[in-house]
């Protein structure tokens, strides 16, 4: 496991292994620390929802679902869309029945031998939050030869010019596809209609890779584009508390609190 250390609780990781042990915080932990990890056991389970997921790829392949996501996502490779679509539609499922139930959750993580439980036994016990959402996307898209990093951060997604905005501790993954630089965030797809949803990518008025070192040292969050709706989202690095306006970037510039 390759993992980049930025700035208080958040963490960059590029490659995940069977067996690896991630880092687990959010709004259980609240703290720079860390204590609490899930094992990366992918042979477990995975291939239960691989299976899923090639039926998923079938459809998304059809003619219907490609002229609609050329429409949608016209700016985006077909070949990144089709398979985030697919991700999303094969997991769509799962999802509804997750408990968000902070306390089961910490509870379960809590039982475990060295606060390690498995990311089956997460999905299994449907307590699956951002992060074990974020690993089982990498693993789908590694898979497909998508390469994609793991960001355990922070996100806003109702940011107001002049208000106090708090982002939530928020796992999520960043693409490098295409030469080009996506937010995917599997854990809250965009609204299709009633019934159904499809994925969130997001594109950055500034690429994370340019602010590395601002990541390193300070809060920080970057606009983000979906690339759907247009609504503008704030992806990046925070300490459980309010980021100071003068560590947001709206749009590209060449500095962000002299960090940069």
């Amino acid at each position: 496991m390759k993992t980049e250390k930025l700035f208080n609780h958040c963490y960059e990781c590029n490659e995940i292994q069977e067996g690896d042990l991630i880092p687990v915080g959010g709004g259980m932990i609240g703290s720079a620390n860390m204590p609490w990890k899930v094992k990366a056991d992918f042979e477990g389970f995975y291939p239960k929802f691989g299976v899923i997921a090639e039926k998923h790829l079938v459809v998304c392949k059809t003619e219907p679902w490609q002229n609609w996501l050329k429409q949608a996502a016209p700016d985006v490779d077909p070949e990144l869309s089709t398979l985030l679509q697919t991700f999303t539609s094969a997991f769509e499922g799962k999802r509804k029945m997750q408990k968000f139930k902070k306390y089961e959750r910490s509870d379960l993580y809590e039982k475990a031998p060295d606060h390690t439980p498995k990311l089956s036994e997460i999905f299994e016990g449907n307590h699956a939050m951002c992060v074990e959402m974020a690993l089982l996307a990498k693993r789908f898209l590694d898979s497909k030869g998508i390469k994609s990093s793991l960001f355990c951060g922070e996100a806003c997604f109702d940011y107001a010019a002049g208000d106090i905005n708090v982002p939530e501790a928020h796992t999520f993954l960043r693409i490098n596809h295409g030469g080009e630089e996506y937010v995917f965030d599997p854990a809250n797809p965009t609204p299709l209609n009633e019934n159904s949803t499809t994925f969130t990518l997001l594109k950055p008025c500034v690429t994370f890779d340019s602010q590395r070192e601002s990541l390193r040292q300070d809060c920080l969050l970057i606009a983000c584009e979906n690339i759907l709706t247009h609504k503008k989202e704030y992806y990046g690095v925070g300490d459980n508390g309010n980021v100071p306006e003068k560590f947001i970037i709206h749009q590209p510039q060449p500095t962000i609190g002299g960090l940069g």
